[in-house]
């Protein structure tokens, strides 16, 4: 199941503030590693458009089954 990160945008946003908290900035070789390491905690793939400079334009969020999508949007929301 596939969301747009645009239509969800403060979700997205609060979710990734939330995981970043409670780790170790340092720990993240790249924005990729992040990214990657964000989509395995929330049983998604992160769907990268494209890079602009060093920073990736996140464009959809792409979730495993649709429980993992209803839990995302409740534990965000």
């Amino acid at each position: 199941m596939k969301i747009s990160v645009r239509d969800n945008r403060q979700l997205y946003k609060k979710a990734k503030q939330q995981f970043s908290s409670g780790k170790l900035r340092s720990a993240w070789r790249t924005n990729q590693h992040f990214l990657d390491e964000f989509g395995i905690a929330n049983n998604m793939k992160v769907i990268i458009d494209r890079w602009e400079g060093p920073f990736p334009v996140v464009t959809q969020l792409e979730f495993n089954t649709e429980a993992d999508y209803v839990w995302f949007m409740l534990r965000y929301s």
